[in-house]
């Protein structure tokens, strides 16, 4: 007679789990898609994954490329101070005007800003080895003494003091790039060895609230810093 066979047999099954896997995968995605109780969950796994899984609560986010983090954001929210520790800034100063200005019309806002020593001639071959694409050695230098001729101008369209941006020339190369906001937010980056015109080095942004060691780390680099620098102006 035509009865099933064995093998009929496990076929059924298999085929009968795989359906019922798959309705209660839709199911369930389903659940925490379109009920209250399901984006509830969801939101909570999110939480929980943040809270207790995240190895490095103070890196806040991770940019592939210099040029995707949301400046104007850091800098309009910044209330009080801005360090940045470069060696030049040109295009990122027209770009992001608008909010250094806004920035500037708060009260009492100030910028410090580290400059490698452009006075200084092993420092100008250093740039000149990593800006490969600028030809003339005067154009660097120009664009680091322009750097903050250029943030005294957005100061002084609002109505800022000078004594509002402070100017340290460090006398040898620089380790990393960093921008810090309200001594809370340090965005940090490297410094690659050959730059096209572009910036493609990567870049972490760090919450210093959540980390005592980091946060230690740059109050005892800007000490360094302060320190070891010629204050200009």
């Amino acid at each position: 007679m035509g009865g099933e066979t064995n093998m009929d047999i496990d076929i059924n099954a298999n085929t009968l789990v795989m359906v019922i896997t798959i309705v209660s995968f839709i199911i369930t995605i389903l659940y925490l898609q379109f009920t209250s109780q399901g984006r509830e969950l969801r939101y909570n796994i999110k939480i929980y994954f943040q809270k207790h899984l995240r190895k490095y609560p103070a890196i806040e986010e991770f940019y592939e490329s210099y040029e995707e983090i949301p400046w104007q954001k850091y800098i309009e929210e910044a209330k009080k101070k801005l360090i940045l520790l470069v060696y030049y800034l040109d295009t990122w100063i027209g770009q992001h005007k608008e909010s250094l200005k806004k920035f500037f019309s708060k009260p009492n806002t100030k910028i410090r800003l580290f400059l490698s020593d452009p006075n200084i001639e092993e420092n100008v071959k250093n740039l000149e080895r990593i800006f490969s694409y600028i030809k003339k050695e005067e154009e660097i230098i120009t664009k680091v003494k322009n750097t903050m001729v250029k943030i005294f101008r957005i100061a002084e369209i609002v109505g800022a003091s000078q004594s509002r941006v402070e100017l340290y020339y460090y006398p040898y190369y620089l380790n990393y790039s960093a921008i810090c906001f309200d001594d809370k937010i340090l965005v940090l980056s490297l410094f690659e060895f050959k730059r096209l015109k572009e910036i493609r080095s990567p870049a972490i942004i760090i919450n210093l609230e959540k980390s005592s060691k980091i946060n230690e780390m740059w109050k005892n680099d800007l000490e360094t810093l302060e320190r070891l620098s010629k204050h200009v102006a």
